[in-house]
């Protein structure tokens, strides 16, 4: 039973300055790798892995990147992860450690792990323990796991009071957040969040991730890159990114532009009819062939679109998770002008993307 909030202001003064440092201490994120690539002879392309563990190996076997006991056997290929490796999954944390074991493999070897920040990642990054299911992190609790809560709890609602000084409703503010964190905390989340703070180890290697890339003519994102960001260069929307990341603080720094790479839906949910010439423009501006995207579609796979402008990468978790088993496990495969659909142990031939629009 979690304890009431204490309300001792000297206690949970001193408590709010302790569980700072722990947020806070150390040094800045890692440097972060670079935004272009050329082409090496082959690229798979996985997305919203959602914390399955097991399934995310079985994926990586059926691509032939990893051999029984999950190490790098893809030589000189590239993986790119499209994000949202966070999600309902219980294996967040071994599916985190095993891709920067095959980062560091893959790169030893002349390959490359591409592992990209979703607005999944971004959410954790700023503690927001709703994006991963308590199984993950209810190992971690300890005697003092109510303590920590009351303590990040009312430092958030310090944050939002000083968001909104015009408030004049304080309270209520206070009141709305303690329930919002009553309902999504549990023993062990701060511990959790602990893991990914800045300073941290796992939190200055996921903080350092981008949020896009270019690969040869191709541009790989979660959400893709929107009208809005076109005209911006795609290392400036990764430097913003990380810049963003850096602040220590609870709360998202500015409202959620759902234009962002990580945060873009359009190309995912509406009509090819509807995005075929805005996608045309955007890869004008860029010269790009092509943009790979995520999607979390539980009714479908992952395919090609626009007559090969663009491609959707779903590679099946959450179907699994929502009981389908049946739904096949997939990712994006490119050998040259090759493009191939992998489903489980089948393959099927996809659209090659044509030459860049014409200016």
């Amino acid at each position: 039973m979690r304890r009431k909030r204490n309300r001792n202001g000297v206690v949970i003064a001193a408590l709010l300055s302790a569980i700072s440092v722990l947020f806070s201490a150390g040094a800045r994120a890692d440097a972060p790798p670079p935004t272009r690539y050329p082409a090496p002879e082959r690229i798979v392309v996985m997305s919203d892995i959602l914390g399955e563990f097991g399934l995310f190996v079985q994926l990586l076997r059926e691509a032939s990147l990893v051999d029984e006991d999950a190490n790098w056997i893809g030589g000189e290929a590239h993986l790119v992860i499209l994000g949202n490796v966070v999600g309902w999954g219980q294996g967040v944390l071994p599916t985190f450690e095993l891709i920067r074991r095959l980062e560091s493999q893959a790169f030893r070897d002349g390959g490359r792990v591409h592992m990209l920040l979703g607005y999944g990642e971004l959410q954790l990054l700023h503690r927001d323990i709703a994006v991963v299911d308590k199984r993950n992190y209810q190992h971690l609790a300890t005697d003092d796991s109510d303590e920590k809560i009351e303590v990040f709890t009312e430092r958030g609602v310090q944050e939002i009071i000083e968001r909104m000084p015009e408030s004049k409703y304080p309270e209520r503010l206070r009141n709305e957040y303690e329930r919002m964190m009553t309902f999504e905390m549990n023993p062990g989340g701060v511990e959790f969040l602990e893991l990914f703070a800045p300073g941290s180890d796992l939190g200055n290697w996921l903080r350092s991730r981008n949020v896009i890339i270019r690969i040869g003519d191709l541009i790989y994102s979660h959400g893709g890159l929107s009208p809005k960001y076109a005209d911006i260069p795609l290392e400036e929307i990764n430097a913003e990114t990380h810049a963003e990341l850096e602040v220590d603080s609870l709360l998202l720094q500015k409202d959620i532009d759902i234009a962002h790479p990580a945060w873009w839906r359009e190309l995912a949910t509406k009509t090819e009819i509807e995005m075929q010439r805005v996608v045309e423009e955007v890869l004008k501006e860029h010269h790009a062939r092509a943009m790979v995207v995520g999607v979390n579609q539980p009714r479908l796979s992952t395919r090609d679109g626009l007559g090969g402008r663009a491609f959707y990468v779903d590679s099946g978790m959450r179907s699994h998770q929502m009981g389908h088993p049946e739904k096949r496990l997939s990712a994006l495969e490119i050998e040259g002008e090759t493009y191939t659909l992998i489903w489980d142990d089948s393959r099927l031939t996809a659209a090659t993307p044509p030459p860049p629009p014409a200016d």
